[in-house]
């Protein structure tokens, strides 16, 4: 796939999307960028406010990535990141090179505020794909990322087929593996989201107003996620062991997911 079918339809998607999702266009976006995710972190225990001057979470790599946020209405409540090469998060946590060389992104730092967790799913859809187009409208076809287990059960809902480069290591508070992929796997995005261009557009924070709209987005959409959602506080998933803390992960839908 040369990537055009999909631009389209990433396009198409945002379009009939609940939510805005827009580029940080000055420091002061990128701020509530920071602070969204700084939330996320406190929400989790990872840190403390005293950690965070501002409540910002915020690293060297941000100078040179591009943070996309999440809009409803006025209100910020999801925002991503991709960080440009050289020199990828992911390829300095693990001593390696992402292929090809000096072609790949860097795609992580995903949240969605807790005012908005029961909304995740058409949040984390918006947000792949306002993250998708970012990363075409500079010139890339490829990504990477550290990512947990559920984040790569999550992308893999979005059908993308995920290489993963190393074995996992603790990264963020949690075990994750380095993964490449291409956006132009995405083949169940493209057969899923067909049916779900039908629905209309609607806006503003009256959740009243634009609920339904809401789950009809999600529920036609290929990332209609289980029960145990990546990121979210809730008892161990099928299959888990119990016995321990399970923690959703930078890696995650809520948390921060990868690097």
């Amino acid at each position: 796939m040369d990537g055009v079918p999909l631009d389209a339809l990433v396009t198409r998607m945002l379009t009939r999307s609940p939510f805005d999702y827009r580029v940080a266009a000055d420091d002061s976006e990128r701020g509530v960028a920071y602070r969204l995710r700084g939330g996320a972190v406190i929400d989790r225990g990872w840190r403390t406010a005293d950690d965070l001057p501002g409540g910002m979470e915020r690293d060297e790599y941000d100078e040179r990535a591009v943070q996309v946020i999440g809009w409803d209405g006025d209100v910020a409540m999801s925002t991503g990141r991709v960080v440009l090469p050289p020199g990828l998060p992911t390829e300095e946590a693990c001593g390696l090179v992402v292929e090809p060389r000096g072609e790949v992104v860097d795609v992580g730092r995903m949240c969605v505020a807790r005012s908005h967790q029961s909304l995740e799913h058409a949040a984390l859809i918006g947000l792949m794909c306002r993250l998708y187009q970012v990363m075409r409208e500079h010139g890339f076809g490829v990504a990477c990322g550290m990512m947990s287990v559920p984040a790569r059960a999550l992308m893999g809902l979005f059908g993308l087929r995920l290489e993963i480069l190393a074995p996992e290591r603790m990264y963020w508070n949690e075990p994750r593996a380095p993964v490449r992929f291409s956006l132009m796997s995405a083949t169940r995005l493209v057969a899923g989201a067909h049916s779900q261009l039908a629905i209309p557009r609607q806006r503003g924070r009256a959740r009243c107003s634009y609920r339904r709209s809401r789950r009809s987005w999600t529920a036609h959409s290929p990332a209609a996620l289980p029960a145990a959602c990546p990121g979210r506080r809730q008892g161990r998933s099928p299959g888990r062991r119990s016995g321990g803390r399970r923690r959703g992960g930078p890696g995650d839908a809520a948390g921060r997911p990868g690097s």
